[in-house]
């Protein structure tokens, strides 16, 4: 069973959730409406969500989704809808939101987020990144999603991001096997 990159960077403490807990966050009310979030904008992105079905709740960000999505006009691979991969050399997997293309042509590998901007999530795709294996100028970009209907997003470039990823994981398969 291979470590989630979500795994390995909460294992070696870079996303603290339980530190968000101690300030406030209900880290399970923001797990379950980041994943339903996902599942909408799935469905949207397939053309099978129906949006009748959508809690009104969480219309909102379907809604800046929506936006983003007319806006930067990206195409997606027919694979690139949360694509799971994984690194059989470096050990480990997880589920890259999207994979595709901007207006330009170039490789995008997008995050979508319902949080705050957070600099874990360059390391988070830049590990999806290497897993898809292509030429490495991927854009790695995080969406930020508001239950208002707006979004914010994040160009994730720091050279730093995929060795720092593999000083993480090597730290959690140390931990596991120690």
């Amino acid at each position: 069973i291979l470590p989630s990159v979500t795994q390995v960077l909460n294992s070696v403490g870079i996303t603290d959730f339980e530190k968000l807990e101690r300030v406030g966050v209900d880290m399970e009310t923001a797990r379950e409406r980041g994943s339903t979030v996902h599942l909408i904008t799935q469905l949207h992105d397939e053309g099978t969500l129906d949006p009748e079905t959508v809690d009104p709740e969480l219309a909102g960000y379907l809604e800046a989704w929506s936006k983003f999505r007319e806006i930067s006009d990206v195409t997606f691979d027919e694979d690139g809808i949360e694509r799971m991969v994984c690194s059989a050399d470096y050990r480990y997997a997880g589920t890259v939101d999207r994979v595709g293309h901007n207006v330009l042509g170039k490789r995008i590998v997008i995050d979508i987020k319902t949080g705050t901007p957070l600099a874990a999530t360059g390391l988070q795709l830049a590990a999806y990144e290497h897993t898809l294996g292509e030429d490495r100028a991927m854009a790695r970009i995080g969406v930020y999603l508001r239950k208002d209907g707006t979004f914010t997003t994040e160009i994730y470039d720091d050279p730093s991001d995929w060795p720092t990823f593999l000083y993480a994981l090597f730290t959690h398969h140390w931990k596991e096997s120690h």
